[in-house]
Formats: structure tokens, C-alpha cells, sequence
């Protein structure tokens, strides 16, 4: 089985948590970035009878394990996303019963049609990807999943498994409870890897931010990704890499087919310098990353883990820098204070609306959905709204309520700031920092970081060709057929 999957060996942690899986038994399962969680469910669902369902946080993500794992041979594996038209809804879900593994997000869990189709279906293994967004004290919190466990009894209680790569000790209480294992075999590996060397650069301007990104385009080994920011940053940085370097830009407001075309040329290696927003989200399976640039300040120790762990997944080494300042500061101190509305917006914008609507309003309301999402989630647990519809007329102390909630995630996120403030600062080891965040020892080792040394040389993975010299017909034999690189003139 372990070579139908692609592989010869186990990695650290993965035959653990996989025997403890076909034992029957709830898991958690800790590993870091790069650490195989995709193993630890697919090996599983080759030899249980049923569906193997994997919850995942982000549509990318999933288009990249089913590609990946269709690549191998796994015909039986789909992807049932909001993107899709309703008739490739309806064909996958007529076609659950042949299928041995489907992913989805916990917002899809949420459709009544889709939980009664699953429910007719013996279900043998629910696997919650990314754990840690069920945790307001995780970095990437989202309220669906915290109706997991509810879908999971609904289900007739199939053997559960949770992943994440960035979990401290009270995200892993969190993820316990609210997700309701049943004494869960727990498996943690350290967050450190040490073939990454971290580095932290502190700039007083944009001027000299973008002077030292030049000199590091040509410096750091290939292939790279730079974290911007903003969508601005990110297509002006992909601009200045796109001189000397085949480049290229994904965010957010790229159309779902642009992003995806991008995803895959740089995956496949005709694009070697990704510049990008968080858009570009966690478990891109690209193993031979050799350096990470941060154009901006993480909102998180958390997010500047998942964000680095991009590199050096082959196992061979690599590097991490940080390139941060004032500006850089107050950007993310704004994105903070500004995602989560105060009360005074909630009683100018929500009491009106829902003392008008038997329904709640999605559309009406000008907030983010993750802020639409969160009270939702807050007025069904209270047995305000049930089935989307108001159960009596929501009140100011309902909304104040609320309003609290909000608050106290505000307060959660700013400390995750200040630590990440003291991270680039702070004159103390970088490794160091990230592993006393997590609450694990710190050993000495070469190559740590800017701190305890000078940066080492490393080789980019393969040779990579400017925008310029790399024509449509040679990116297109890159991109298609890899092995035909040698004919690229």
C-alpha cells in the first residue's frame, strides 16, 4: 500500500498515526510543515470500506490533493467546492457511493442536502485538515468549524482524525473538546525545522525594503516565493523578479482560473519566483521551495511558521527572510483593529437589519463573512436562529453579546501581533522565539538563523530562465513536459 502511494518509507510520526487510525481510534495528530499529514489519511482510506471524507479550509488546497492524488492513480477522489455549477454538484454527489475519498469545506457541511446524501453512505474515517481554525485561539479562525462535531454525530460517529501543523498546547485543548474525540491517541512532532535558516532584516522605509528584495532576487537560491502585503505589492514585485527571473503574481483578486494556472507553472517549475498574498494558502505541494521572503509582518508566529514551512519540504536546506519595518507594522496593526467590527458598528448596522428580516442577512450586512459567519454560528448556539431563520426579534443584548465576542478575538489577535512584533526586534534567536511560543525546548544547531549566524550558501533546485528569454513555446514545454527542459534555447 505505502508504494501504491508514491512512497518507500514512512516519514517521522506517519506510521504511528496511521496504525492508530486503522485501530479505530480518534487522533490528533501534530506534524510540521512538510511533515506528510496527506499520508496519514490516504494510506487509510486505501484500505477501509467507505468514504473517507477530508474537511479542508480552503478551496486551493483541496484542488491540489485531489490533483495530486489523481496524479498517482486515485480515480475515486473529488472535490465538492462553492466554485462548481449545481450540476457538478449533483454528478459528484450522485456518484458518492463510487467514490472512496471526498473533500470539501465545513461551509459545505453545512448544506442539508449534502449532510443527507452522506448520511446514507457508511462514512469510515472524517478527517479535519488544518485543525487549528477550529481554536479562536489559532491564527486562521473559522467559525464553521465548529459545527464539526455536530456533522460527525450526524454521521453515525465515524472514526475521527485531526490534522495541523501549528497547534500550541491550548489550540490542542481547543481542538479536543470542541471537536468532541474520544480519548484520542495524540501524536506531536516539533514545529522546528531545522533545515530552514530564518533571518529577520528590520527597514526603516519602502525604499529601502524594496532595495534589499533586489538584492535578495539575485542572492537566494530558487525556487522562491515572496509574501506581499497587499495585491499591489505582490504584481509590483513579480515585475522587478520578472527581469531576471521567470515570475510570476497570485492574490486574491485574480479570477479562480488565473490563479490556478499560476499554481500549476509554478508547481511545475516554469515559474520560479511566485510573488504572493496569503491567498496562496497553506499545503501547496511543492517540495524543492529553497527561499521564503516576507515582504510583510505575519498577523502571527503561527502564519510566519505555515508561511516558511513552504521551503525546504524535500528535506534539503533553505532559507527564510523577513524583510519588515514601521510601515510594515502599522499595515498589519490596521488589518487587525479593522477585521473585527466594535459594537457601536454592530448596533448602527445589525440591530436595524435583523429587527426588519425573519432571515438572516447575508447580503444586507457590510461585513466580512467571516464576521457574518461568527454571528451566525453565535445566534444558532444560542438558539436565536435556527435553520437560518430568527426564532423572536434579536435585541441590543443580543447584539452586545455579540459585540463581546468580537472584542475578545480583537484582544487574541493583537497579542499574537506582539509577539510577532518581538520576534523581528528582539535580539534573541530567532528558533528560539518560535519554539518557546509553542511551548518546546530549544536546542543548539548550525544554520540557525541571523541571530546566531551568518547565512549559509545554497544552490537553487534547477536552473530558471527570465520572463524575457523564456518564450510562450519554451514555457510551454516547462510546463507540459519537464523532461524536454534540455530543448529550451
Amino acid at each position: 500500500m505505502l508504494k501504491d502511494a508514491g512512497f518507500t518509507s514512512f516519514r517521522p510520526g506517519q506510521e504511528e498515526v496511521i496504525r492508530s487510525v486503522m485501530k479505530g481510534e480518534d487522533t490528533l495528530a501534530v506534524l510540521p510543515t512538510g511533515g506528510g499529514k496527506t499520508l496519514c489519511y490516504d494510506l487509510p482510506s486505501r484500505m477501509l470500506q467507505g468514504l473517507t471524507v477530508v474537511v479542508s479550509p480552503l478551496v486551493s488546497l483541496m484542488q491540489d490533493q485531489v490533483t495530486q492524488l489523481q496524479s498517482q492513480g486515485r480515480r475515486r477522489v473529488e472535490s465538492l467546492t462553492g466554485q462548481l455549477s449545481f450540476q457538478e454538484k449533483k454528478d459528484i454527489l450522485y456518484r458518492l457511493p463510487q467514490l472512496n475519498m471526498l473533500f470539501l469545506s465545513p461551509e459545505m457541511l453545512q448544506s442539508e442536502r449534502i449532510k443527507e446524501r452522506l448520511k446514507q453512505l457508511t462514512i469510515s474515517l472524517f478527517v479535519v485538515d488544518e485543525a487549528h481554525c477550529i481554536s479562536q485561539w489559532g491564527h486562521e479562525f473559522r467559525p464553521d468549524y465548529k459545527s464539526l462535531a455536530g456533522v460527525i454525530e450526524e454521521l453515525h460517529r465515524p472514526v475521527v482524525l485531526a490534522l495541523t501543523a501549528t497547534a500550541t498546547p491550548q489550540v490542542e485543548a481547543d481542538i479536543k473538546e470542541l471537536l468532541k474525540l474520544n480519548h484520542p491517541f495524540i501524536y506531536r512532532r516539533s514545529v522546528n525545522r531545522r533545515n530552514i535558516f530564518l533571518e529577520a532584516v528590520k527597514v526603516e522605509n519602502r525604499e529601502e525594503k524594496w532595495e534589499r528584495l533586489e538584492r535578495e532576487m539575485e542572492a537566494l537560491p530558487k525556487p522562491m516565493i515572496i509574501y506581499t502585503g497587499t495585491r499591489k505589492e505582490a504584481e509590483e514585485a513579480a515585475a522587478k523578479a520578472g527581469r531576471n527571473f521567470s515570475a510570476a503574481c497570485y492574490h486574491a483578486g485574480m479570477s479562480p482560473e488565473e490563479r490556478r494556472a499560476v499554481q500549476l507553472q509554478f508547481v511545475e517549475g516554469s515559474v520560479s519566483v511566485l510573488a504572493a498574498t496569503n491567498a496562496f494558502g497553506m499545503g501547496i505541494n511543492k517540495k524543492d521551495i529553497r527561499s521564503v521572503v516576507h515582504l510583510y509582518l505575519p498577523p502571527s508566529l503561527e502564519q510566519y511558521v505555515q508561511e516558511t514551512g513552504r521551503a525546504g519540504r524535500d528535506g534539503s536546506d533553505s532559507i527564510a527572510v523577513l524583510l519588515a519595518g514601521p510601515e510594515e507594522e502599522r499595515l498589519q496593526m490596521h488589518l487587525i483593529q479593522s477585521a473585527l467590527p466594535e459594537k457601536s458598528d454592530l448596533f448602527r448596522y445589525m440591530l436595524p437589519v435583523f429587527q426588519q428580516q425573519i432571515d438572516f442577512p447575508h447580503e444586507t450586512l457590510p461585513f466580512p463573512e467571516v464576521v457574518n459567519r461568527t454571528a451566525e454560528h453565535h445566534f444558532e448556539q444560542s438558539g436565536l436562529l435556527k435553520n437560518g431563520r430568527f426564532q423572536r426579534v434579536p435585541e441590543r443584548e443580543d447584539i452586545d453579546r455579540l459585540g463581546s465576542i468580537y472584542e475578545a478575538r480583537r484582544r487574541i489577535k493583537l497579542r499574537q501581533f506582539e509577539k510577532m512584533l518581538s520576534f523581528y526586534t528582539d535580539t534573541e534567536c530567532l528558533r528560539k522565539q518560535i519554539l518557546r511560543y509553542f511551548q518546546e525546548e530549544a536546542e543548539a544547531q548550525q544554520n540557525c538563523c541571523s541571530v546566531c549566524g551568518l547565512r549559509p550558501e545554497i544552490a537553487s533546485s534547477q536552473l530558471f530562465f527570465s520572463n524575457e528569454e523564456t518564450g510562450w513555446e519554451n514555457r510551454l514545454i516547462q510546463l507540459f513536459y519537464p523532461e524536454r527542459r534540455h530543448e529550451i534555447t
